[in-house]
């Protein structure tokens, strides 16, 4: 029988350009009293898209659920907060955690997303959601599911100062995780999952599969700071397997939801 797994990762929930719940009330930190935090056309885009996953998921339920990191877009330090839908930390984290809830209640593995969008204090807000959704966590993981062994971990390298194919990170870590694939090391690797680019991209070999993950978050302030051209991918993969030699990288849930910039002119159409 055919498993499936969900790899999810960078949800940036509390960005003003990511992931963020309809009607969401939250206490507020000046008062008694319950705030709303209501979605701008961004999220509400960005929303429709995930309840499209969640319908695909009713049909095609996954055995487990691998959360990649960047959960919540955090302080947002560089930008002085300006792409925020609020900047209360713990907000985030109760909005990341009613999200999460609407995902079918199969095991979750977490792994620790980059410092950037953590708590205070480095606290990991990838750790803190785990404990509470009563699923594994660490910084990088081996997980054994559905009769593979999948390697986890959020960051993998790019350069947007000099021109390199989207394969060559995935490529060479893929590369050393089967250097490294006796038992008391890594053990053998059937597919390496990275995240942090909002950039999809797949490298397969016979030894091994490496994928880098979709996000849910629009082009920020900071992708037009660092100069980079081209439009985030949102969405999730699915990974069909009935066993390590035969494994299939769903991509149908990965669009382009959110337009890079604006358009403007006389002549628009």
């Amino acid at each position: 029988m055919t498993k499936r797994i969900l790899l999810l990762s960078d949800l940036h929930i509390g960005s003003k350009w990511g992931l963020w719940p309809p009607n969401f009330k939250a206490e507020s930190a000046r008062s008694d009293l319950i705030e709303d935090f209501p979605q701008n056309a961004v999220n509400a885009a960005i929303w429709d898209h995930w309840k499209k996953m969640l319908a695909v998921l009713k049909k095609e339920r996954p055995d487990c659920i691998i959360l990649n990191g960047d959960l919540i877009e955090g302080a947002q330090k560089k930008e002085g907060g300006r792409g925020l839908v609020t900047p209360e930390l713990l907000i985030q984290v109760k909005a990341c955690i009613k999200i999460l809830k609407t995902l079918p209640k199969v095991p979750m593995y977490f792994t620790a997303g980059t410092d950037y969008h953590q708590l205070p204090d480095g606290i990991s807000a990838d750790t803190f959601i785990a404990q509470e959704m009563g699923a594994e966590f660490g910084d990088e993981l081996v997980i054994e599911e559905c009769g593979l062994r999948i390697f986890a971990r959020h960051v993998i390298g790019t350069s947007t100062s000099s021109w390199q194919y989207l394969t060559t990170a995935p490529a060479k870590e893929q590369l050393l995780l089967y250097l490294n694939r006796s038992r008391e090391k890594y053990g053998p690797i059937d597919v390496c999952v990275f995240s942090h680019r909002h950039v999809f991209t797949a490298a397969q070999f016979l030894s091994g599969i490496a994928v880098v993950t979709p996000c849910w978050q629009g082009k920020t302030v900071f992708a037009v700071k660092k100069g980079i051209i081209g439009t985030p991918d949102i969405g999730w993969v699915m990974l069909h397997t009935d066993g390590p030699r035969k494994i299939c990288v769903d991509t149908t849930g990965i669009l382009s939801v959110v337009k890079p910039c604006k358009t403007v002119g006389r002549d628009r159409q």
